[in-house]
């Protein structure tokens, strides 16, 4: 299931201390939706997610919702906006190597309710390094605002992370690839105990696109398969307390109060075509 795959890939997700808290997370959960088998293969996905601010408390660790990628170079690529508020200061740039923050540029402390752009690139997904950045405070906007999040490939064969159609970074270590699986959005939590908090979004998202590698032209996606997982350390958690709305054709809410919906349960179908393939995984 695509759910476990990427719930092993983001246990350490978001909050990226000066010091490593990653041994402490016990478990994350995700609720969203993945796209059709089309979209395997792209080079290129972009969503837009209206801005949802709330306040975090431990110990949840912070929100995020992105859009993304895992490639079939290994690697995994993803986009958004998060809520982490720092309970020690924050870099908003670098690497991390063995759960070890090398930091990029002075650190900061991330105030609640601050709801910032962010990026990651995992070389391995089955290892804990991985690349990223954060965007300034307040850098995707007020609450109900939309915005738009892409990734696509840049001139130096790397990766642009663009925002409302400006570049607000870009990664040029690796060279870009298409994607292995289909694009997904997801809502995500992270903690470090064994009981959620329950109190994750709703967070709207609306259009989900994918660059195809064969002309170079956006596509939108014609049917969506839900993504409902948790666990990581413990993988028995209990009852996932998010859930999905589906608002129309590529158009989903996420989060706290909605639909119960099943792990690669068809959302929003492409008439005459099974999505059962679009499951399949080496």
């Amino acid at each position: 299931m695509l759910g476990v795959y990427i719930l092993a890939i983001a246990m350490f997700l978001i909050v990226i201390p000066t010091a490593s808290s990653a041994q402490l997370f016990e478990y994350n959960l995700q609720i969203g939706a993945f796209g059709d088998s089309a979209s395997i293969g792209n080079i290129g996905v972009q969503v837009e997610i209206k801005t949802h601010v709330s306040d975090v408390y431990l110990p949840d660790l912070g929100d995020a919702f992105w859009v993304g990628n895992i490639l079939i170079n290994g690697a995994f690529i993803q986009f958004g906006y998060q809520l982490s508020p720092s309970y020690s200061p924050t870099c908003l740039g670098g690497e991390v190597t063995g759960g070890q923050v090398k930091c990029q540029g002075p650190p900061e402390y991330v105030e609640n309710r601050d709801a910032r752009w962010f990026w990651e690139y995992w070389p391995n997904v089955n290892t804990i390094d991985f690349y990223y950045g954060i965007g300034e405070a307040h850098s995707v906007g007020s609450e109900g605002s939309w915005h738009l999040y892409t990734i696509e490939p840049n001139v130096a064969n790397g990766w642009n992370f663009v925002l409302d159609g400006q570049t607000v970074a870009s990664f040029n270590n690796f060279q870009y690839t298409a994607s292995k699986d289909p694009a997904f959005m997801v809502a995500e939590e992270l903690n470090i105990s064994p009981v959620s908090t329950g109190k994750l979004g709703p967070v709207e998202f609306r259009n989900l696109q994918y660059l195809r590698q064969t002309d170079r032209e956006w596509r939108q996606d014609t049917s969506l398969i839900a993504l409902s997982g948790c666990g990581v350390i413990s993988p028995n958690c209990g009852t996932i307390p998010y859930s999905i709305s589906v608002e129309g054709p590529n158009d989903i809410l996420a989060g706290t109060g909605l639909q119960t919906r099943q792990e690669g349960e068809l959302l929003w179908p492409r008439l005459n075509t099974p999505h059962s393939s679009s499951m399949r995984r080496d």
